[in-house]
């Protein structure tokens, strides 16, 4: 019996997009059931900026956040807010 084919980088990216987007659903899904669609509305947006800022420190993009942020501001019982500020050479 032979080795199952490799995908093609399309069908590669096709799957990681959609193990992904489960990933995210169920995430949010959950945070929905146990906390209400408030605070996983105010989940959700602390994780897009985390997320943001490790995919744009993966590609070499160079930014700010504006205030500065040095640790999770819910953690202090403050709300997750601040803008991204990009710098171009």
């Amino acid at each position: 019996m032979g080795s199952p084919p490799e995908p093609g980088r399309g069908e590669l990216t096709d799957l990681l997009n959609r193990c992904w987007m489960t990933h995210d659903g169920m995430w949010f899904y959950h945070c929905f059931q146990e906390f209400g669609i408030e605070k996983a509305n105010y989940l959700n947006k602390a994780a897009i900026k985390y997320r943001l800022s490790r995919w744009f420190d993966s590609l070499g993009v160079k930014y700010r956040l504006s205030p500065p942020v040095e640790r999770c501001l819910m953690l202090a019982g403050n709300p997750c807010s601040c803008d991204f500020e990009f710098i171009f050479p």
